[in-house]
């Protein structure tokens, strides 16, 4: 099984980083099949073969994800893909 953390700092605040990362929600759903199920400022993360969690707080950003054995080749790209994504909302 694979994974990828990732923490992203921003100066945004909690509630304006929470809009722009649910922003990105519809791209990720039709590129990815991604869909985030959002409690507050935390959201579990789900698509085939994945599942994690991304919580927003006042300064950062956490996404933690857990995918099977098939995603493990893809790892690089799937953590490279989603860390520009994010530095995008939340420039």
């Amino acid at each position: 099984m694979g994974s990828i953390q990732i923490k992203k700092n921003h100066h945004l605040g909690r509630t304006e980083a929470h809009r722009r990362v649910e922003k990105l929600e519809p791209e990720l759903e039709k590129k990815y099949g991604v869909h985030l199920d959002w409690h507050g400022d935390r959201a579990d993360v789900r698509a085939s073969k994945l599942s994690g969690e991304l919580v927003v707080d006042d300064s950062q950003l956490l996404v933690s994800l857990k995918f099977g054995l098939a995603l493990v080749p893809l790892q690089g790209k799937i953590r490279s893909a989603l860390d520009q994504q994010l530095t995008r909302a939340l420039a």
